[in-house]
């Protein structure tokens, strides 16, 4: 029931982006609109087959629209403009939606790391010091309305140190990356991708927007 409700809910925001982003007149509209429909028209048809929504599969699982939505995101941002103009989600505009993008990859990077088995306690708690450092920064950026390119070239907190050692930029470009690497080691390590392919695919995207942003 959990699993559905989250799909439930991330097809939502999902319909929402596509909506508010389509009346808002944003030039990038058709490339958020377009994927949306397909991917709701796919969800449909699925169901009509016999599928069921939070249920393993390439659009019914549970999440699909998440998935979806950085694709769309790392497809906006390949140029500058994207960064600045995009997809309005919840009334909030584009530098507001990939700065909070990235908090929420940077959570789920720290708690992916920290969670790992067998490690030392004094590694949990260090990995669970950088996520909260670098949840902080993007939280303040967000308050700020400091633009996500920004926040990764040296506007984050604390800004008495290099841009490579604020919280902003060891979220995105160096916990996210360290995340993505430790699902695939130990991926490779078991001989398996169940558990850890949706987690990969979460990180790679989210390193893409990284970049993208740098």
């Amino acid at each position: 029931m959990g699993l559905l409700l989250a799909r439930l809910l991330m097809d939502a925001a999902l319909i929402d982006a596509g909506v508010e982003t389509w009346l808002s007149g944003s030039p990038a509209r058709l490339w958020v609109a377009v994927p949306i429909v397909f991917y709701l028209v796919l969800s449909l048809w699925a169901l009509t087959q016999g599928a069921r929504l939070a249920a393993p599969g390439i659009v019914t699982q549970t999440p699909a629209a998440f998935y979806l939505f950085l694709g769309i995101l790392v497809l906006l941002t390949q140029e500058r403009a994207g960064l600045g103009v995009g997809v309005v989600m919840f009334k909030q505009s584009m530098p507001v939606i990939l700065t909070t993008t990235a908090l929420l990859i940077t959570v789920l990077a720290t708690l992916r790391m920290a969670t790992l088995r067998g490690l030392a306690v004094w590694s949990r708690i260090i990995i669970l010091a950088l996520g909260a450092y670098a949840v902080a920064a993007f939280a303040q950026g967000l308050m700020r309305g400091t633009p996500f390119p920004d926040l990764l070239r040296g506007h984050s907190e604390w800004q008495r140190v290099p841009y490579w050692l604020q919280g902003a930029f060891l979220g995105a470009a160096v916990l996210t990356p360290l995340a993505l690497t430790r699902e695939l080691i130990v991926s490779m390590r078991v001989l398996a991708l169940r558990g850890h392919l949706r987690w990969m695919v979460v990180f790679f995207l989210g390193v893409w927007i990284a970049i993208n942003g740098l």
